[in-house]
């Protein structure tokens, strides 16, 4: 029987009234995700102007002029440009990617704001491409100079901070999000991970065999993904939750023999990775649930948290540099030149790691002395106590052995008498008597080094052991063979191809600087005090 108009007008009225409601909350929702798109907008602003996250600088540059490293001058030439003065920040680092010429020039150097007065911070190396890197110790201006004829970079970056990179990363998440919220349906590209499948009995990742994994697909909480492929029996893992940080992973759907369609509901954000037969390829797509201000609530939320994290970090106090600093070590500390004729050079490691860190630093360091006779003949009486920082650079003499576990105790007075053994005395008796004194230990370079082969992986062993801070310069620029013919051992070490000349004992301060900076920066709760 058919209904009369009389009989339809009460559910027309009723589907217009729905259809009214609808149009209001879409209407809320474009209000709502404008809001949201301008937090975002506003939120990245911020952290770019605030942060500088990996920005490249692109200064005025000053034509014929330098900065000489041998004098802090301004120095003129065809070749050479100077930046105007840079503002920086304290705890960001700064890059210049370009060429300089021998140790003449001051690659990169502190100034004023008028730059009527500076410091070399780095000097060139030679007058090839090289990168310079310098960590700004306090609020200032910098300015860089440099080859002006050929490529040339600078860019600054706060690398103590993880958290920034991922404050910016969760931004372009949410920023991706945003375009999702009015898609019904996207298809999902498949790209391989691997060869291979996830066997669903034990969710055990199974490589090899007749079956593609992809790689993640992210959803967000009432998202479905549907996979169209082929699986095998019930033995395959067709759509499986992925755990990035554990690499597990967890089938939620699995074959079915014949079956080629499946489909899942993120309960909750996730990653997804799916399975399917080579043979038969596969295909996917992504439905955005209708409740789209369920997202959009999840959105605003993210965007809560983010602006806590920034104001967060906005207080974040930069780990200090040291005030007071002791070099201990054998004649690579002392600053020997070597040969048979060797002389102390004034211009040692310690003298220019004083420069860098504008710290007060003491060079305890005896030439051929070994840990075992460090510690009989300084470390078990000497006063620590002023000290803030201890950088310990032994082992060339004599060697260590990678025998940690059976030398050393947690009470140092009763470690072995041995090379290693009296290594870790040394930590030992520093910690306990200055214990705010942040130790380092140097895993040394060239080959004189390398040819006693169990030091590193000892003082490696040794960083561990203590929970102290590890300067790893065995992969460095002067880590090469140490032949005769080598240019890296002419330019750095000339005279025996072990102890270094003016240049090497820089070049050596530079890179313990920029690997204990950079430990520190990976090791921030270790300096959190």
């Amino acid at each position: 029987m058919s209904r009369t108009y009389q009989q339809l007008e009460p559910v027309i009225s009723a589907l217009d009234e729905r259809i009214g409601a609808k149009a209001e909350q879409i209407d809320a929702l474009d209000t709502r995700v404008t809001g949201v798109e301008g937090d975002v907008s506003d939120l990245k602003e911020d952290i770019e102007t605030n942060f500088h996250i990996n920005g490249n600088v692109k200064p005025n540059l000053i034509v014929d002029s330098y900065v000489a490293a041998t004098n802090n001058s301004i120095g003129s030439s065809d070749n050479f440009s100077m930046t105007d003065p840079i503002p920086v920040k304290k705890g960001q680092t700064i890059n210049l990617t370009a060429r300089g010429y021998n140790t003449i020039v001051g690659m990169i150097a502190t100034c004023n704001a008028d730059n009527s007065e500076r410091f070399t911070v780095v000097a060139s190396v030679d007058s090839n491409e090289h990168e310079y890197i310098y960590q700004v110790l306090k609020d200032g201006y910098v300015v860089c100079s440099f080859n002006h004829n050929y490529n040339h970079k600078i860019s600054l970056s706060i690398d103590y901070y993880a958290e920034l990179e991922d404050v910016k990363t969760s931004v372009e998440t949410i920023e991706n999000a945003l375009d999702f919220i009015y898609e019904g349906s996207e298809d999902v590209e498949i790209s391989v991970y691997a060869n291979g499948y996830v066997y669903a009995e034990n969710n055990q990742y199974v490589s090899g065999g007749n079956f593609n994994t992809t790689n993640s697909v992210h959803l967000f909480k009432g998202q479905t993904i549907n996979l169209t492929a082929e699986g095998y029996n019930n033995d395959v893992g067709m759509i499986n939750l992925y755990d990035s940080v554990n690499d597990t992973y967890k089938t939620v759907v699995q074959s079915a023999n014949g079956v080629t369609e499946y489909s899942y509901t993120a309960t909750e954000e996730c990653d997804v990775r799916m399975c399917y037969r080579i043979i038969t390829g596969a295909s996917a797509n992504i439905v955005t649930n209708d409740d789209e201000s369920v997202r959009l609530q999840s959105i605003e939320s993210d965007i809560s948290e983010l602006k806590k994290m920034s104001l967060d970090l906005e207080k974040v106090e930069y780990p200090q540099m040291f005030t007071n600093i002791i070099c201990i070590g054998d004649s690579l500390t002392r600053g020997e030149s070597g040969g048979s004729q060797s002389v102390q050079l004034r211009t040692n490691y310690p003298f220019y790691f004083e420069k860098l860190t504008q710290a007060d630093v003491t060079n305890q360091s005896q030439g051929g002395i070994t840990a075992q006779g460090f510690w009989n003949t300084f470390a078990s009486t000497y006063d620590y106590t002023p000290f803030d920082c201890a950088v310990i650079f032994l082992g060339t003499n004599g060697g260590l052995t990678d025998t940690v576990d059976t030398d050393c105790n947690v009470d140092y007075t009763q470690n072995a008498n041995t090379n290693t053994g009296c290594y870790g005395k040394i930590i030992g008796r520093i910690k306990e008597t200055a214990p705010n004194c942040k130790i380092f230990v140097v895993a040394g370079v060239n080959d004189y080094i390398r040819r006693a082969t169990t030091m590193n992986p000892a003082v490696r062993a040794l960083a561990d052991f203590y929970s102290v801070g590890l300067i790893d310069v065995e992969n460095c620029i002067m880590s090469d063979s140490g032949g005769a013919g080598t240019a890296e051992r002419y330019l750095y070490r000339p005279i025996d191809g072990i102890h270094y000349n003016r240049l090497g004992y820089m070049t050596l301060a530079n890179m313990i600087y920029d690997y204990m900076s950079d430990f520190m920066s990976k090791h921030l709760t270790m300096y959190d005090d």
